[in-house]
């Protein structure tokens, strides 16, 4: 690779990783959410077509007070990017960035699924829905069992919580508030024991 080629190579990988270092510092975030994150900001930047060099920064970075809930992505709806600097792919500069990171451990899916589980249920949501959110992003299923069902988490008293919360044992009395407290909890992705067990 000339030396002119290795620089503009340099300075994208520089820039992809500065941007990952902003998404990084504001919570934890998947391989996957990296990727299609960093991969969107690139297609929206103009490619000066004499430097070729890319300015990725984290200036349209909205900080909300909503951890997770607007970012879950769909795996199928990433679209690999086109643009290549001196014949390596975008894609793969990404994808080498994010595996540095993860090696130097400031990116982990472990911690990342951790934090995420913890949210959710403070947030009052049951396995079912943690789990396909936590598909979606790219989360394997071991590790999403991991924390799932890690011992210090009871679901059986998180359903009563999340229950005591938005009713009363009096709504319990008839077969109609029960659907109505059945069709509530399975929204929230408990799962039909768990449900039973309360009501």
């Amino acid at each position: 690779m000339p030396d002119s080629a290795q620089h503009d190579y340099a300075q994208i990988r520089e820039s992809v990783r500065e941007s990952a270092m902003g998404l990084l510092a504001r919570r934890e975030h998947s391989q996957l959410e990296l990727l299609q994150k960093l991969n969107q900001k690139i297609k929206s930047q103009k490619i000066n077509s004499k430097n070729r060099g890319f300015s990725v920064s984290n200036s349209d970075e909205v900080c909300s007070g909503e951890v997770f809930d607007r970012e879950v992505f769909d795996r199928e709806a990433f679209d690999a990017q086109d643009v290549s600097a001196e014949g390596i792919s975008i894609e793969t500069i990404i994808q080498s960035v994010i595996d540095d990171l993860a090696t130097e451990g400031l990116q982990s899916d472990e911690r990342f699924t951790e934090v995420y589980v913890r949210s959710y249920i403070q947030k009052g949501q049951g396995p079912t829905k943690i789990r396909m959110n936590l598909k979606r992003l790219g989360i394997e299923s071991h590790l999403i069992d991991e924390y799932l069902y890690s011992e210090d988490i009871d679901w059986y008293e998180n359903i009563k919580t999340v229950f005591s919360r938005k009713f009363s044992h009096s709504e319990l009395m008839d077969s109609k508030q029960k659907s109505r407290v059945y069709r509530f909890l399975q929204s929230r992705g408990f799962t039909q024991d768990q449900i039973s067990s309360l009501i």
